[in-house]
């Protein structure tokens, strides 16, 4: 039941513009624009703000409330999960956006963000056209049309603490269920995961041809049905710290890349579905893939048909199915990364794993191999254990691969002293100053005494 709108367009301030005579509206309030513009100027708190008609009491659909300089804006209802049609910005049946956002300031919205709900006219819920910087605290979805426009003069940034998502309720229909739609140049950095759902265009971020952004992820990038999570029809930068996956109900690649040049830089793994790839890139550019890659029963990962793209990859890759992980026209191996690729046999019962040449493998350490032995794939390393040979250990004592030889008589013990006569304190020097019958008789005959 609406219980605030504006009757007049004018300045949140003003309590003159506000129904009922109750003063300014409250962080308990739904509040309603009905069909007239109302400028921000000051730090606000609702629980929600919409523009969609209701007939009892009579409220025109239509309407904006509308940022210009450094505000809070702040929506206390959240999500409602699946099924839920709620957020903090609620619009259907208007093709005005609930929230305008202009001017060069720092903005801040604290608030879930969810697009135009059914029926027709469709209408976003928030416009970013800032030049500044716009904070957003809250997830953002499309319903059936966008929940998020970041659009207007180049320029500024917009930074969203959430997850973005294409169709959030699954239900209902439309052509642009879309959570984020970029048209413009402007730096966008998300941390949170972003979601292609199902029913038509359940994007979860969406770049048209007229955009030219650089965009940062720290979350995971993952399709679940006939929708991407990202596609691009413009000139875009990606730089995803994260998995970009595709689940297994997924028909169409979790990133889309067509339109203009487009780079991706992926810090993660890279999944295809059981029947599409994760990633499909068809224009020029130049990307980099920092994790492993796997392909799916019947496609590859990644799927590069640019003649004019290079992907550069560190890889593991594997091969399932003898699908390939990677298809490009130009692909390298990072400079400095030691890899493995896995390829099936020929009669898919086996698999075999190529290496690098410099790959680490699961090789012994050098102290437990044979001094002067030169081991590893290509012979990068060498032994160090100093093993006798069998002639100079005791007979029947194990060494190495076979049995000591050497024996032990009094003939060693003697060959010992007698080899030894002049060494210092062995034992021949030792027999040489010792004192016999023969030399004590020549003393007692010489000296009379010993």
């Amino acid at each position: 039941m609406p219980n605030r709108w504006a009757i007049s367009s004018g300045n949140w301030s003003n309590s003159a513009i506000w129904n009922g005579g109750l003063g300014l509206p409250t962080a308990s309030d739904d509040i309603w624009a009905n069909g007239f513009n109302v400028l921000i100027d000051q730090d606000i708190t609702a629980r929600t703000l919409r523009n969609h008609p209701v007939t009892t009491p009579a409220i025109s659909a239509g309407g904006s409330f509308i940022n210009t300089g450094s505000r809070t804006i702040t929506c206390t209802l959240p999500l409602a999960g699946s099924g839920g049609i709620y957020g903090g910005f609620i619009n259907y049946q208007s093709t005005a956006a609930v929230l305008i956002v202009t001017g060069s300031d720092t903005v801040n919205i604290v608030s879930d963000i969810m697009g135009g709900l059914l029926p027709a006219p469709y209408g976003y819920a928030v416009v970013i056209n800032n030049t500044g910087t716009v904070n957003i605290t809250g997830s953002i979805a499309g319903y059936v049309f966008e929940g998020l426009s970041i659009g207007g003069p180049a320029g500024g940034t917009v930074n969203i603490s959430g997850s973005i998502r294409g169709n959030y309720s699954r239900s209902g229909g439309g052509a642009n269920s879309v959570g984020v739609q970029v048209s413009t140049n402007k730096t966008i950095n998300i941390i949170g995961n972003v979601i292609g759902e199902p029913l038509v265009s359940g994007i979860g971020l969406s770049f048209s041809a007229a955009a030219t952004s650089a965009t940062s992820i720290i979350g995971n990038v993952y399709s679940r049905s006939g929708n991407a999570a990202i596609q691009s029809a413009g000139t875009v930068t990606l730089n995803i710290t994260g998995s970009v996956y595709c689940e297994s109900g997924a028909t169409v690649a979790a990133v889309a890349m067509a339109g203009f040049v487009s780079n991706l830089r992926i810090s993660g793994s890279v999944i295809a579905g059981p029947s599409v790839s994760a990633i499909s890139q068809t224009v020029p550019g130049n990307s980099i893939i920092q994790g492993p890659i796997y392909a799916g029963f019947s496609t590859p990962a990644v799927q590069f048909s640019s003649a004019t793209h290079f992907l550069t990859a560190t890889g593991p890759f594997y091969n399932v199915n003898n699908r390939n992980a990677i298809y490009a026209v130009n692909l390298q191996l990072l400079s400095g990364s030691t890899t493995s690729w896995t390829f099936n046999t020929e009669t898919n019962l086996e698999q075999r794993t190529l290496y690098t040449a410099d790959f680490p493998g699961n090789f012994p350490s050098a102290s437990n191999v044979r001094q002067g032995v030169a081991f590893g794939n290509t012979g990068q390393f060498t032994g160090t254990v100093a093993i006798p040979v069998a002639s100079n250990v005791l007979k029947d004592v194990p060494v190495s691969n076979t049995t000591g030889s050497a024996s032990f008589t009094t003939q060693n013990v003697w060959s010992v002293a007698t080899s030894s006569l002049s060494a210092t304190g062995s034992i021949g020097e030792r027999l040489r100053s010792a004192s016999t019958v023969a030399t004590d008789a020549n003393l007692i005959t010489s000296k009379g005494t010993l």
